[in-house]
């Protein structure tokens, strides 16, 4: 297993650099396809558009290759949607030297970043309709819509903690952030697995008291967990913690059979670094399924332990 890891973060770090050996040093005509549109905290570039190469001077890159997103940082709202398939011209690209931050596009599957004023597009193409754009546009609406009455600190901590958005940032979020910084508290500002299990575990609550059978509210539980995966913003955590929530119900539910926490994270951890074997190295994945193997572990352990103990209990 360490060898196929090591083989494929050879192969990964080498699709890498033949993605990035197109990127051109002068400015540049790119047709891509529009992945995603963020907000930033950035004092003049306040938006993120994520984009998906096709071409760029005519070369494309292979359909294998992961590397095909280049980070553009406008300072004016681009008027562009998801999906949206759009030439631009004089895009001067960069690419950083050899650091954490090149790791870190490496990681995001990002080749290049551009810093613009706005998107003038050569050409535009907007499919009639696209999945990607209406879930988009579906979750700023319901961010907006759920944020409207709030007070901003209360905003920020509720778009942060509940929906994983760190874009809404205000001042005052920043000082309970600093506070809970000089407590050594940090982490409990930051979304992780924990509040889908609470989430699930009030939905199972409130369904008890329901008088459906048994089959509908796992159903029903499943279908909102997978709702609120989708309008909210993913994570490492968040993704760990909604992946054994499905195999736990996929194994218990549908096949009946007994299953450990320890093999679901093995599964979900596997398929991970199937997709990206750079996360392995990031603090992130290291905590998030580093302590959740060893409460899975201790667990096991005690239960275990209580066993033998049961059993001598019983023979003496």
């Amino acid at each position: 297993m360490l060898a196929a890891g090591c083989i494929t973060h050879n192969g990964y770090n080498y699709l890498y650099e033949q993605a990035a050996a197109i990127v051109p040093k002068a400015a540049t005509t790119i047709t891509c396809v529009v992945s995603d549109i963020q907000k930033t905290n950035h004092p003049i570039f306040k938006n993120l558009v994520v984009i998906t190469l096709n071409s760029i001077d005519g070369k494309s890159i292979p359909w294998f290759n992961p590397h095909q997103k280049i980070h553009l940082y406008v300072s004016s709202y681009p008027h562009v949607e998801v999906d949206d398939r759009i030439t631009l011209e004089n895009i001067l690209c960069k690419q950083p030297p050899p650091s954490s931050y090149r790791g870190h596009l490496m990681r995001e599957q990002t080749i290049a970043t551009a810093f613009i004023t706005k998107i003038i597009p050569a050409s535009l193409e907007r499919p009639s309709f696209s999945y990607k754009r209406w879930i988009h546009n579906l979750k700023i609406l319901a961010t907006q819509r759920a944020t409207q009455a709030l007070e901003p600190a209360t905003k920020s901590l509720y778009a942060s903690l509940f929906l994983g958005n760190k874009t809404y940032v205000h001042s005052c979020y920043e000082s309970i952030k600093e506070q809970f910084k000089r407590w050594g508290l940090s982490h409990y500002l930051a979304r992780s697995g924990l509040h889908l299990v609470l989430i699930v575990a009030l939905w199972m609550w409130l369904f008890r008291i329901i008088p459906i059978p048994f089959v509908y509210k796992e159903f029903s539980i499943a279908f909102l967990v997978l709702i609120y995966a989708i309008l909210s913003w993913s994570s490492i955590s968040f993704i760990r913690a909604l992946s054994t929530f499905f195999l736990c119900k996929i194994c218990s539910g549908l096949w009946h059979h007994y299953y450990h926490n320890l093999h679901l994270l093995t599964v979900t951890a596997l398929y991970l670094l199937m997709q990206n074997p750079l996360h392995i190295f990031y603090l992130d994945f290291q905590l998030s399924f580093g302590i959740t193997f060893a409460l899975a572990w201790l667990h096991l352990l005690k239960t275990y332990q209580t066993k033998i103990e049961a059993k001598t209990i019983a023979s003496s």
